[in-house]
């Protein structure tokens, strides 16, 4: 049995390593995209415009994005503009993204439309940079 140990892990190994180019191919999510998104929580409900530049090394995206915004709760409204910088993965059509300023973190997840390469959307979750509750929202974008 022991001179029978090499061989069947040689062949065991034979399968490992191939070069199989059938599995699942990342989209292309690099370049300007124009995106929106609209979050509640807390009796407060707000919403973004944006721009955001993605560049991407295999299944990792870097870049950077401006926005403009607005929340309303009743005691009043306030506007704001941010900017940052951007941080996701890539997995076929499905995307993780996070958009990071000073005064909040915001996690996108969703996927390309059906039959698009230029739409994406999804659920999102805010998080203020001070340590508050959480918003839930959605998100699209657009090249």
């Amino acid at each position: 049995m022991k001179a029978r140990l090499p061989f069947l892990l040689a062949l065991a190994l034979t399968g490992c390593g191939s070069a199989d180019t059938t599995g699942p191919s990342s989209a292309d999510w690099k370049g300007d995209w124009g995106y929106s998104h609209l979050v509640g929580g807390e009796g407060t409900t707000c919403s973004e415009t944006g721009a955001i530049h993605f560049d991407s090394v295999g299944s990792h995206l870097s870049g950077t994005f401006s926005g403009r915004g607005g929340c309303e709760s009743a005691t009043g409204s306030l506007d704001y503009a941010k900017s940052g910088l951007a941080s996701g993965q890539v997995e076929g059509d499905g995307v993780a993204f996070t958009l990071t300023a000073s005064l909040e973190s915001c996690l996108y997840q969703g996927t390309l439309e059906p039959g698009a390469t230029d739409k994406a959307s999804g659920p999102l979750v805010c998080t203020p940079a001070n340590g508050g509750v959480p918003r839930q929202g959605s998100w699209s974008m657009r090249r």
